[in-house]
């Protein structure tokens, strides 16, 4: 799911910004309850194609897929991955500001340590003649 999207921000991002975000929602002994978000600054989707984004063969506009590749399938299986799971899926996106997918789910608590990273990269998007 998560790299779904972030291959879909990075497809549709040709120069701006894309900002991968894991925020804490819930928390008690047995789980943790967390959203995460992958916000970009790309083409974004128009409003009246917010509604069926996450359909089977459903693309924002048909110059999208000539232009970028792809089936429209992508977005279905998060979506259908995440459900599974017995989380929630969910977009926001305004015209020429770019989009934001984030998805909630539950996961079960551990013992193990683990160590955290904070990391920021940035990319060279321009294409080379």
């Amino acid at each position: 799911m998560l790299t779904c999207l972030l291959s879909n921000a990075i497809k549709f991002t040709a120069k701006g910004k894309i900002t991968l975000s894991v925020n804490l929602i819930d928390e008690n002994e047995e789980k943790v309850t967390l959203e995460i978000k992958v916000s970009d600054t790309g083409i974004s989707i128009p409003n009246n194609k917010i509604a069926t984004i996450f359909e089977n063969f459903e693309q924002a506009s048909p110059p999208t897929s000539s232009l970028n590749g792809g089936t429209g399938l992508s977005l279905a299986i998060a979506k259908q991955l995440v459900e599974k799971q017995g989380g929630t899926i969910s977009i926001k996106s305004k015209v020429d500001e770019g989009s934001t997918f984030s998805f909630t789910l539950n996961f079960q608590k551990t013992n193990k340590e683990v160590q955290f990273e904070n990391e920021e990269e940035q990319y060279n998007t321009k294409v080379q003649p």
